[in-house]
């Protein structure tokens, strides 16, 4: 059975009366059963279109592995109509962030890319993060649900220091541990991030010392969101330490860190 994207590229590209990619503001394809071919074939047309932009381009819960997602990388690194690619839920994995990674610095329009749950690793992660150092136009990064651990996160944080861009990461549901955790709070103020979300990682209380800390000694203008993190209990198997009472305070409190009741009985 033909998909849905490779008719709609068929169908443009024989029949001139078909209303034209430029008049479209959102193409959503999600769960179409959408495949490499069929990724191919619109990417292609993307590129041939001399018109109008995109405002978004939703391929999510799809079967688009790397072939597909380097012809969509290079629909984004040579055309000027992809401003938000979303493919969350596919297969692209390492390589196809690869891609990504080669087209980030090229394009001119994408503002928003959404690559979780895609079995991306630490050598993908990055490849991205060496990307957003010549990034000038992405401010909306979702890495959620893949497998970025401590090199993926140390590298991360390293690029957000030379990055002024980004202004959304968000990192929910991978591997993140304490030592991440140090190397992205080490990053707070250094760069244009207002919104980190952190949720469902393995940050214990370490990792909740080091963006305390960070934030105290640099009060920046940042969102941080912690949900499904619970921090580890005394062994004495008492209910809570005075400590991790008082961190959470600290983090709370700090200045302009909306930390509020509800993120309070998630993190207790």
């Amino acid at each position: 059975m033909v998909n849905l994207a490779e008719m709609f590229a068929r169908a443009m590209q024989r029949n001139q009366t078909v209303p034209l990619l430029p008049s479209v503001s959102e193409i959503d394809l999600r769960k179409r059963d959408i495949d490499d071919e069929a990724a191919e074939a619109l990417a292609e047309r993307i590129i041939c279109d001399e018109d109008g932009v995109f405002v978004a381009l939703v391929l999510s819960d799809n079967r688009i592995g790397p072939v597909g997602a380097e012809a969509l990388a290079g629909a984004v690194a040579n055309s000027n109509k992809i401003i938000s690619l979303d493919l969350g839920g596919n297969d692209v994995g390492d390589e196809g962030a690869k891609s990504f990674a080669e087209a980030i610095p090229t394009s001119s329009t994408i503002d928003r890319l959404v690559l979780c749950n895609n079995g991306i690793t630490d050598r993908g992660v990055m490849a991205l993060a060496e990307s957003l150092c010549s990034n000038e136009t992405v401010t909306q990064l979702d890495l959620s649900w893949n497998d970025v651990s401590v090199e993926g996160s140390k590298a991360l944080a390293d690029s957000l220091c030379c990055n002024k861009k980004l202004t959304n990461l968000c990192l929910t549901h991978n591997n993140i541990d304490d030592e991440g955790a140090e190397a992205l709070a080490n990053a707070i103020g250094e760069n244009s991030v207002v919104h980190l979300d952190l949720s469902g990682n393995s940050i214990g209380q370490d990792g909740f010392k080091s963006f305390a800390n960070a934030l105290e000694s640099n009060p920046h203008r940042i969102q941080l969101c912690f949900r499904d993190i619970r921090l580890a209990i005394k062994a004495t198997g008492h209910s809570r330490c005075d400590t991790d009472v008082g961190l959470i305070s600290r983090l709370a409190g700090v200045f302009f860190n909306p930390l509020g009741e509800q993120c309070r009985r998630n993190l207790l």
